[in-house]
């Protein structure tokens, strides 16, 4: 279990005036990946951040349940062009009495180097939600890390991390978890050799009884578009081999087959399609005597304008795009298609970027020959974690084609314009005498002007033909004289 509190969330710097908040509240999952339908207490958090300057953001925060009850507050700061600097601190109070916790983490992130590190300590009276459902308690964690890129030569990579945890004061979670001690450091270095990629990683746990440490060594070769094979050798003596293929869009199959001989036999495959309303997977993992099957789907529902929506996941922002009456219109989302309107007129959109410039269209050769479009294209920036309802306003034109001819038959020449009486709207007259109207009723007069001066007029009815631009003539038009 985990627990949102200043001082565990991701940093990251607001804009000036800019803030951001999250409310949550329900019952605790407890055991995850271990246990089925397993809830603990009732539980609320709560935070908000916002951007003093350009270079610090403050936070604030709270999350309670019963038996315990803890506020906080923080900050992320810009140190120049070297980093950034976050800190945070929190105060429990409950059952246990009065309890405190306080982080500190600096970090500089570069294209070539980057370093990094955080200390977490609280006392022993700390308590938080997750504690407070029989989690293990928190009383030091340490990390830090630091890389080195270089094109020709690879990328390195070495990280630390220490965790001094207490075992759970409650016996919620009896079998599932203790305390946990480890100062573990690891080491990693892959090269790129043409479509090759080459790694190697291995760790050592200096606090371990036993000293536990491994190594392993792989190699990974993409192919197409977005498939790609791998093998690599443990220490342990394990060799594995995988294949996969990711379903990135929406009609997309994807699968995934991973082999392990050596010092562990394991076997395990699946298949996936991402669908407009969700992913789906199904597969089998064989493990010594033991096989499991499973069938999961992940997706998102979403009430947005009087409308329930399913969709895939939704990670950042979404939006629904509105064609109504007009339906069955594809939607390019930076140029990429990712569906239609459908049935109802509507699609929801899921993966916007929130904060920043999305560009939404509709394709104009969806939109029936009689319907006029306002903008093929739109601009939005939706908020974090919000959706946004785009709207294409159309407009059934309501016109016809028509087939203007002189009293004597002859179709009226180049050059002259067609007004209709009942807008006031003027329109130039083609060749062969044709001229395009819009806003007509069930009856219309028009008032023609030729090239020369000369005036004329006619007369006639309109019935509308649902998807289609009618051509109504030849029309006769009489000419005024004095």
């Amino acid at each position: 279990m985990a627990t949102l509190h200043p001082g565990s969330r991701c940093r990251s710097l607001l804009a000036p005036g800019l803030q951001t908040f999250a409310v949550q509240a329900g019952l605790v999952r407890r055991n995850w990946g271990a246990a089925s339908n397993d809830y603990g207490k009732m539980a609320g958090t709560a935070i908000f951040r916002r951007g003093l300057s350009r270079k610090f953001t403050v936070e604030a925060g709270g999350e309670g349940t019963p038996g315990t009850f803890l506020a906080g507050a923080g900050g992320d700061e810009q140190i120049g062009n070297l980093g950034e600097i976050n800190f945070s601190a929190a105060m429990s109070s409950g059952t246990a009495k009065t309890g405190a916790q306080f982080l500190l983490g600096v970090q500089h992130i570069g294209r070539i180097f980057s370093v990094g590190g955080s200390a977490t300590i609280a006392n022993r009276n700390y308590r938080d939600v997750a504690a407070m459902n029989g989690d293990g308690i928190i009383r030091k964690e340490l990390s830090g890390f630091a890389s080195l890129y270089q094109r020709r030569i690879g990328s390195f990579g070495v990280a630390y991390a220490g965790l001094n945890q207490d075992a759970p004061t409650t016996a919620i979670q009896k079998g599932f978890a203790a305390a946990q001690h480890s100062q573990v450091l690891s080491a990693n270095y892959a090269l790129q050799i043409k479509r090759v990629w080459l790694n190697a990683s291995g760790f050592k746990d200096f606090a371990g009884t036993t000293g536990s440490s491994g190594f392993q060594i792989g190699v990974t070769i993409p192919f197409r578009r977005r498939s790609s094979v791998s093998a690599g050798v443990t220490s342990e003596g394990s060799v594995q081999a995988q294949v996969q293929k990711s379903a990135a869009l929406v009609g997309d199959w994807g699968y995934d087959a991973y082999v392990s001989a050596g010092n562990s036999n394991r076997a395990f495959g699946q298949v996936d399609y991402k669908s407009p309303v969700g992913l789906f997977t199904a597969g089998a993992d064989q493990s010594g005597s033991t096989t499991t099957v499973r069938m999961e789907t992940q997706g998102a529902f979403s009430l947005v304008d009087g409308g329930l929506f399913p969709s895939n996941t939704i990670y950042d922002s979404f939006a629904v795009v509105d064609t109504n009456p007009i339906k069955r219109v594809h939607v390019p989302e930076e140029n990429r298609n990712i569906g239609n309107t459908g049935r109802s007129g509507r699609l929801l959109v899921p993966d916007m970027r929130s904060f920043d410039l999305n560009h939404i269209g509709v394709v104009a050769t969806d939109v029936p020959p009689d319907v006029t479009l306002d903008g093929a294209t739109k601009e939005m920036r939706p908020q974090d974690r919000s959706g946004v309802v785009v709207k294409f306003a159309v407009k059934i034109s309501h016109a016809a084609l028509l087939k203007l001819v002189d009293e004597a038959g002859v179709a009226l020449p180049l050059g002259s314009t067609a007004t209709l009486k009942s807008t006031g709207v003027t329109v130039p007259v083609g060749y062969d005498g044709e001229a395009y109207i819009e806003d007509l009723t069930a009856h219309n007069e028009l008032m023609l002007e030729r090239p020369d001066g000369r005036h004329c007029t006619v007369g006639f009815d309109y019935r509308p033909i649902p998807g289609d631009i009618p051509t109504i003539g030849p029309l006769r038009c009489k000419e005024q004289r004095p």
